[in-house]
């Protein structure tokens, strides 16, 4: 028996990859994506209603796309980084990568989740790489400008960094 019980809003689930394999070429690792509010009710397999609530159950045999997570705990937070060839540093090395994911991402949503709902470590790595720019070209100038024009122009720099995953109204040409 196979039970999901939570997934995060991002997840993504795919179908097992229709047709099967040919024989030649690559082979497709993922079929068509799994929208979880629009299942098809030939998934379907008891429905229960008491009261006013009604609840489902469906049994799909999908693919859980995790490689963002690896792909982050890998770049961001050591995960490749760790030499071990023992079980439990292993263990405690991939857990400790991927706890790290999660609280980044967490935090990063809860400060830029409003605005910018798909703000991942990449775009924070670019928005604070902008900022540095800014602070070390602010530094060789003969005078420096007045603090609202370092803000606006901070603002600029940040959302143009943003737009590795979000294009923003705010970005101007020149």
């Amino acid at each position: 028996m196979h039970l999901i019980s939570k997934l995060r809003r991002d997840a993504a689930l795919y179908l097992p990859p229709t047709p099967p394999y040919q024989g030649r070429g690559r082979p497709v690792v993922y079929g068509a994506k799994v929208n979880p509010k629009e299942i098809d009710s030939k998934y379907r397999v008891s429905t229960q209603t008491q009261g006013n609530i009604t609840t489902e159950v469906y049994q799909i045999e999908c693919r859980l796309q995790i490689e963002f997570n690896f792909r982050d705990a890998k770049q961001f937070w050591g995960l490749d980084d760790f030499i071990n060839v023992k079980q439990m540093p292993i263990e405690n090395a991939a857990n400790l990568s991927m706890f790290m994911v999660n609280v980044s991402v967490s935090k990063l949503r809860e400060k830029f989740g409003a605005e910018h709902p798909s703000f991942g470590v990449l775009d924070l790595k670019a928005r604070y790489r902008g900022q540095k720019y800014l602070h070390e070209t602010i530094k060789i100038l003969p005078q420096k400008p007045e603090p609202i024009v370092i803000d606006t122009i901070a603002e600029h720099l940040a959302a143009i960094g943003e737009t590795i995953h979000y294009t923003s109204h705010q970005i101007r040409p020149g």
